[in-house]
């Protein structure tokens, strides 16, 4: 699937705009320096002169005067091009080689407007989440206890790999346990890296995108989008699963993200503090034997890490005050 298409629509309209700003810019600025620089206009105007002629001599047969014509053109047109580059007023140059600006290469997408597509998906998920500081470099061994770090360990670079393998086809996860041990860490760090190589990514809590599903629903609208983009992303992060209101749609809301995307072969990471016990209670063993048998549980123990940080944090606060 890919970056989604409306990010697609986005980096062309931005591509365009970026172009359409240098083209204006350097108009500007060339209308400027022919204001101060009488003999441009001359040359402008004389360059146009003979561009007029120049079909004429070429159909008359005059060959010297073509010759002549040919040589007075590249002479002015030389002097110019020197006049603009001792001024620093120059034409703006492609900024991709591939596609020539266009967008296009050999009638696909261009790598430059995936780019800048990777960058608009990054930065909208990094606005609604902590992206950005969601990095495995960033995941500190050190805040769990002895005993738990050699399994987080493991963990990390269970995850690490993961990452470093994507594909459309990359694999399901469960993340298990407390809150504040990490999952969601670790969970935006695979959206970074899934991001990075060209993957669509659809991540949030489990009840704003279940929230977003049923009211799409329930509209009569007809739209279907939203739901879509559940099925049918390279990459689905359902975090904080269980902390969702229950009922008849999101049961079956739930279970079709599940089987539709294990069918398909699309990725999954679901996070949640309840055990397979809770989870079988709240929704059926129907899935949760789907969830045992197709995804890989890592379990996550130790203490809650927000708040651990959280008190480091106002005790250097504390002790700078002092």
């Amino acid at each position: 699937m890919g970056i989604k298409g409306e990010y697609i629509t986005r980096a062309k309209e931005l591509k365009q705009n970026e172009l359409k700003k240098r083209r204006i810019a350097y108009e500007q600025a060339l209308a400027a320096l022919t204001d101060q620089t009488p003999r441009l206009a001359e040359i402008d105007r004389r360059l146009g002169e003979i561009g007029s002629s120049l079909v004429l001599l070429a159909i008359s047969g005059k060959t010297k005067e073509l010759e002549k014509a040919q040589e007075e053109s590249e002479a002015l047109s030389a002097e110019k091009k020197a006049l603009l580059a001792g001024n620093h007023v120059t034409e703006p140059t492609v900024l991709c080689p591939l596609c020539h600006d266009t967008g296009y290469k050999d009638g696909h997408i261009c790598p430059c407007i995936n780019e800048i597509a990777k960058g608009l998906m990054y930065t909208d998920l990094a606005e609604r989440f902590p992206l950005k500081e969601s990095t495995f470099r960033r995941f500190n061994l050190s805040y769990y206890p002895e005993s738990c770090q050699k399994k987080m360990s493991h963990i990390l670079h269970f995850c690490e790999d993961y990452a470093a393998h994507l594909s459309e086809n990359c694999g399901n996860l469960l993340f298990t346990g407390k809150s504040g041990l990490g999952k969601t860490h670790l969970s935006l760090a695979i959206a970074g890296e899934a991001i990075n190589k060209g993957l669509s990514v659809v991540y949030g809590s489990a009840q704003n995108l279940f929230a977003s599903a049923e009211k799409e629903h329930f509209s009569y609208s007809g739209e279907t989008a939203k739901t879509d983009e559940l099925l049918t992303c390279d990459l689905l992060i359902l975090d904080d699963l269980g902390a969702e209101f229950t009922n008849a749609y999101t049961q079956s809301l739930f279970y079709n993200i599940v089987n539709s995307r294990l069918l398909a072969k699309k990725g999954t990471i679901i996070n949640t503090n309840l055990d397979f016990d809770e989870l079988t209670d709240r929704y059926t063993a129907r899935i949760t034997s789907r969830l045992i048998g197709s995804y890989a549980l890592k379990q996550f123990d130790g203490c809650d890490i927000r708040q651990l940080i959280a008190l480091e944090k106002k005790k250097n606060k504390s002790n700078t005050t002092v």
